[in-house]
């Protein structure tokens, strides 16, 4: 290590002696190494050196580093121990529980738990890693999981909206009941039934349009003793115009008899059919 520093210190004096042959005192003179012993004036360690302050420069240097701790890198044929103790000077607590880990902002839903935690600081711990470098990585972790929340809360509002627009477009006026119907169903069948783990994934179904139209059509088809409160029975356009068509197309209905007593009471279904079947367009 030692010869390797004196290289390190040596060789970073090189820009330093300028650019003239080696030991030229630069008047064509004589070097200013040749009064020392032959054993040293031929030395290359000597002959670098332009001029003396240069030498003495290098000598400086070196000083300074004589004494300081010296980091041996294992190998990949070190032993664990070799490892350990590279670990300890680098930094590496001597126990996983010395990682600390560091305040940020983020979901609580997102935390590592409790027995995550200990995992992860043991793997951190058995690769090395610094306090500070577990402090990093942690936060890396969680920043990352954060940002892919983010991302998903973002998706499932536009996922909701996507759902909402179509079906109101296909609902017209039943829009409202149709939703309300829906939604005591998931409350009668699924509330305190989804763990929270499975939350996100419940919440992401829930606002998809099929979801919907499905619990929908589970309202629309059991009792009121079934569901709390009962659906609210309101025809879409398309059962408005189906139910509209129905009537009209049946000659002997009191729709086509002004005399009959159901008459007005027949016209003024077939008048709330066909506003109901031209809310959707």
């Amino acid at each position: 290590m030692a010869e390797e520093a004196v290289k390190e210190v040596v060789e970073g004096q090189e820009g330093a002696e300028g650019t003239g042959d080696a030991g030229d005192n630069g008047d064509g003179g004589a070097a200013w190494y040749e009064n020392l012993g032959p054993d040293l004036k031929a030395h290359p360690s000597i002959t670098k050196f332009k001029e003396p302050g240069s030498l003495a420069k290098s000598y400086v240097e070196l000083e300074k580093m004589v004494g300081k701790d010296k980091i041996v890198v294992p190998t990949d044929k070190s032993k664990p121990e070799e490892w350990a103790a590279f670990y300890e000077k680098i930094g590496r607590p001597k126990e996983m529980g010395g990682y600390e880990t560091p305040n940020i902002e983020i979901d609580e839903s997102l935390k590592l738990k409790e027995h995550n935690l200990e995992a992860f600081k043991k793997k951190a711990h058995e690769l090395g890693l610094t306090k500070k470098q577990f402090s990093e990585m942690y936060g890396f972790y969680h920043e990352m999981g954060q940002q892919d929340y983010n991302a998903l809360l973002q998706n499932q509002t536009e996922s909701k909206k996507t759902t909402e627009t179509a079906l109101r477009g296909q609902w017209g006026s039943a829009y409202d009941a149709k939703v309300d119907g829906a939604q005591k169903v998931i409350n009668s069948f699924f509330k305190g039934k989804i763990d929270k783990s499975n939350q996100g994934a419940f919440t992401a179904l829930a606002n998809s349009k099929g979801f919907i139209e499905a619990m929908a059509d589970i309202a629309s088809k059991v009792g009121e003793d079934v569901i709390a409160g009962g659906p609210k029975h309101t025809m879409t356009p398309k059962e408005a115009s189906t139910a509209m068509n129905e009537i009209i197309m049946d000659m002997k209905h009191p729709y086509h008899n002004n005399t009959h007593p159901e008459h007005k009471a027949a016209v003024d279904k077939v008048i709330a059919l066909q506003q109901m079947a031209s809310a959707g367009k």
